[in-house]
């Protein structure tokens, strides 16, 4: 993390925004602990609007906070997502189904998808998932429910984290840019049927890839009401992968 360059001001809201990307980006990973005096020294700021951005993240569920054990980011719960997934496909599909037949979208959506395409052929994750959240954001504005999607989005973070590690499988990227062409030719033609199983899979309520991910990566699941000792534990586990690295 680059330091804070002279002459700027940075308030809680902007060291806010700063972390919470970095959490769901997965700079910071799910089970890290957190050093506040180390984010101090990183971005440049006092204690007050970290330890402010930090109580706010902790109010989501993406930061946990553990008198003597320490600050930590918490691990990706899959319960969670799924839940958080339900709630947007019934949102989604009935508002886009609002709008299926009735709307020409394909021309206005060349920009979007140009730059998804570009996104993916640079294989960068961070990037084709910030641009699906756009791609979709201008669904609901074209159907006129811009507001619903922003509140809908207000925790998707969690579901980010889990998406940073879907999007690195072998073409997913380019899967779901082909997705989002085949979305805008049922919106036009007035296919509904195929709409709504598009958008069912964009969803993936079910999780579908959830096996080889946790397999890969087993430490960054749990439970959003794990205890300190679970956190603790990965914590010397992970002292213990870095002391023998260094002997190595």
């Amino acid at each position: 993390m680059t330091p804070v360059r002279n002459g700027t001001t940075r308030n809680s809201k902007n060291i806010y925004s700063e972390l919470k990307d970095m959490i769901q980006f997965l700079d910071l990973k799910p089970g890290q602990a957190i050093s506040e005096s180390q984010l101090c020294a990183s971005l440049g700021v006092s204690r007050t609007p970290v330890r402010e951005a930090l109580i706010r993240l902790a109010d989501e569920k993406l930061v946990c906070f553990f008198p003597q054990s320490g600050t930590y980011v918490t691990r990706i719960d899959l319960d969670y997502i799924k839940e958080l997934g339900l709630m947007r496909s019934l949102i989604e599909r009935s508002i886009v189904l609002s709008i299926c037949g009735k709307v020409k979208v394909i021309d206005e959506f060349q920009e979007i998808m140009f730059l998804q395409k570009l996104a993916m052929e640079r294989k960068n994750t961070r990037e084709s998932i910030q641009l699906n959240d756009i791609f979709h954001y201008k669904l609901f504005e074209k159907a006129g429910h811009g507001v619903i999607w922003q509140q809908i989005t207000a925790s998707r973070s969690h579901y980010t984290r889990y998406n940073m590690l879907v999007m690195s499988i072998e073409q997913r990227l380019e899967y779901i840019y082909n997705e989002h062409s085949a979305i805008l030719r049922s919106i036009e033609s007035g296919d509904s049927v195929k709409l709504m199983l598009l958008l069912e899979s964009q969803h993936d309520c079910n999780l579908q890839d959830k096996d080889t991910i946790l397999k890969t990566y087993p430490d960054y699941f749990g439970s959003l009401d794990d205890s300190p000792e679970s956190y603790l534990s990965l914590r010397n586990r992970e002292r213990l992968i870095n002391a023998g690295q260094k002997n190595a």
